[in-house]
């Protein structure tokens, strides 16, 4: 499991490697940039999807934050939960 800056960065030095060396591209050579494109950003959406999951409180209860006051455990679980399944139906998109 990556996070997301590990995932930009390794799309980074992948993308200099194999395609800032040509200056014109072939028409075969795009399709492979789109691929590329389109694999990179599942990877950076399913690093992504993994963090939130890590950020997730597993304590029962409430959960004090700072000296503010309080945060309901399961509104924010479930706030992340939300964002987890906007995630994954972006990434089913662009799977198709």
């Amino acid at each position: 499991m990556s996070t997301p800056l590990e995932v930009i960065e390794k799309g980074k030095k992948r993308y200099e490697m194999y395609y800032c060396l040509h200056t014109v591209m072939p028409k075969d050579s795009q399709a492979e940039v789109r691929e590329f494109i389109k694999a990179q950003t599942l990877a950076l959406l399913q690093a992504l999807h993994d963090e939130l999951e890590g950020k997730k409180k597993t304590k029962n209860g409430v959960k004090h934050f700072g000296g503010n006051g309080y945060f309901n455990q399961q509104g924010y679980n479930q706030a992340i939960t939300d964002q987890q399944d906007s995630l994954q139906a972006l990434m089913d998109k662009i799977r198709v």
